[in-house]
C-alpha cells in the first residue's frame, strides 16, 4: 500500500499547531486512513520505528490522538472539530489582542501627530516668477475656506494672475472670502465683479497697500507683497512669504494687524 499523500495538510498543521514534522504526518495519516498500528504508521508515514511511539505519545498528550486497547494496539485520530478547536480560540484571542493593540497604538499616534503639528513651524519664501506658481500651489491646498485681506486695487492685480486657481476653488465648493479695508467702493468699481464671484466684506482694518494676507483652512497663512506701480511688472515684483505654525501665525498677526486676525473676522463691519 502506498502512503497517503497529504502534504498540504501537514504543512498547515505544522505552522498552526507548532507540531513537529513527524507529528503532523502521523495525525494527517490517521485522519485520512483511520485506526492504525504503530508499525503501519511508521511504515506509511516514513517515521523511524524508534521515533513513532514518542510521536504518538505526544499526540495523545495534546489531545489529538487516542489509543484503542486492541492487539496489536491501534491508534486513532480524534475528530478535527474537537482536536483543532483550541486553534480557533487561540486565533480569536490573538485577533482581539491585535485589534486592541492597533487601537491603542493609533490613539497614541494621533496624539503625538497632533503635538507634532502644533510644534512644527515651517516657512517658505519665494520671489519673482516662482512666487506666482507657489502661490497657486498654496491656494490649491484649500479644502474648506480661503480668506484674503487686501486693498481692492492690489487684489485686482493679484487676481489677474491667479484667477484660474481661485475659480477652481469656488467650483470645488471652497468658501472664498475677500476682506477689503474700508472704505472700498466695490460696487462702484467697474474693474471689479468680485462680489459676484466670492463673499466680499469691508472691514475696519488698516494694512499697507502693497500687502495681501491670506489664510487657508485656518491652517496655512501667507503674506504676499506686490509692486503697486502701474509701470512695473507684478510678475517680477512679487514676494511670497508663506508659513505654517501657531507661533509664527500669532507673531505676524500682531505685527501686521496689531490684533489677532480671528478677532478681526469676528468684528466685520456690515
Amino acid at each position: 500500500m502506498r502512503p497517503h499523500k497529504s502534504q498540504p495538510q501537514q504543512n498547515i498543521l505544522t505552522k498552526l499547531l507548532n507540531l513537529s514534522d513527524y507529528e503532523a504526518r502521523v495525525y494527517s495519516f490517521l485522519v485520512n486512513e483511520g485506526p492504525s498500528s504503530a508499525t503501519r504508521i511508521s511504515t506509511f508515514c516514513n517515521v523511524p520505528r524508534t521515533k513513532v511511539y514518542k510521536t504518538l505519545e505526544r499526540l495523545i498528550e495534546i489531545g489529538m490522538v487516542t489509543e484503542v486497547p486492541l492487539e496489536p494496539k491501534q491508534f486513532v485520530a480524534l475528530p478535527p472539530n474537537r482536536a483543532l478547536k483550541p486553534i480557533l480560540e487561540i486565533q480569536r484571542a490573538a485577533q482581539r489582542n491585535i485589534a486592541t493593540l492597533i487601537s491603542s497604538l493609533q490613539k497614541r499616534y494621533d496624539k503625538s501627530k497632533a503635538l507634532a503639528e502644533v510644534a512644527r513651524e515651517e516657512v517658505w519664501i519665494f520671489v519673482g516668477n516662482k512666487a506666482l506658481s507657489k502661490a497657486s500651489n498654496f491656494l490649491s491646498r484649500a479644502k474648506k475656506n480661503v480668506t484674503v485681506l487686501a486693498h481692492l486695487e492690489t487684489f485686482s492685480k493679484f487676481y489677474g494672475f491667479l484667477s484660474g486657481t481661485l475659480d477652481v476653488l469656488v467650483k470645488r465648493d471652497v468658501d472664498v472670502e475677500l476682506l477689503f479695508p474700508a472704505p472700498s467702493n466695490i460696487d462702484q468699481n467697474p474693474r471689479s465683479n468680485f462680489n459676484l464671484l466670492f463673499r466680499v466684506k469691508c472691514v475696519n482694518i488698516s494694512i499697507p497697500t502693497q500687502l495681501i494676507l491670506i489664510n487657508v483652512d485656518r491652517r496655512y497663512s501667507a503674506i504676499c507683497m506686490i509692486d503697486y506701480s502701474e509701470h512695473s511688472s507684478p510678475r517680477a515684483q512679487i514676494l511670497w512669504f508663506a508659513f505654517q505654525g501657531s507661533m509664527l501665525h500669532r507673531l505676524m498677526e500682531k505685527i501686521l494687524l496689531q490684533r489677532p486676525i480671528k478677532r478681526a473676522y469676528q468684528s466685520l463691519a456690515t
